[in-house]
């Protein structure tokens, strides 16, 4: 029955990236896989219906290739610099939404406080990394 079930979860796309984002994107079948969910992030920002949709979908690309940098060996520093710095944009439009709701309701404080964790463990990990593409992962 668990096989099954998880025969099942990796069959389609949607739901390996589930798992992936349930796992903290540690779900690792080979790299046409990670490049797939890329491709599909990326898919999905040029999809958006709205700003607000592209820029949340932006976020949750920039977290998922953060997890995957920190759980790859060999993560790159650039990735690293690359997606602090989207997160880093994906907050700052997120605050311009929040702060231009005719309603203070504060929906987005946890999507920024959730990309703004993300983005402290990014950036430890590469103050901590050597200059040799290696960083030490502290969670």
């Amino acid at each position: 029955m668990f096989n099954y079930k998880i025969q099942n979860v990796m069959n389609s796309k949607s739901r390996y990236e589930l798992a992936a984002s349930v796992c903290r994107g540690k779900v690792w079948l080979d790299n046409t896989a990670l490049a797939a969910i890329s491709r599909m992030y990326r898919k999905r920002i040029e999809n958006a219906t709205s700003k607000l949709e592209a820029t949340v979908e932006q976020g949750r690309y920039a977290s998922f290739r953060i997890d995957q940098a920190l759980d790859h060996p060999k993560a790159s520093r650039l990735v690293l610099q690359q997606m602090i710095a989207s997160l880093e944009e994906v907050i700052g439009q997120l605050f311009i939404f929040e702060a231009g709701s005719r309603i203070n309701t504060n929906r987005y404080t946890c999507l920024i406080s959730q990309f703004r964790e993300k983005q402290a463990l990014a950036k430890r990990a590469l103050e901590h990394s050597d200059k040799n593409n290696t960083p030490e992962v502290f969670v």
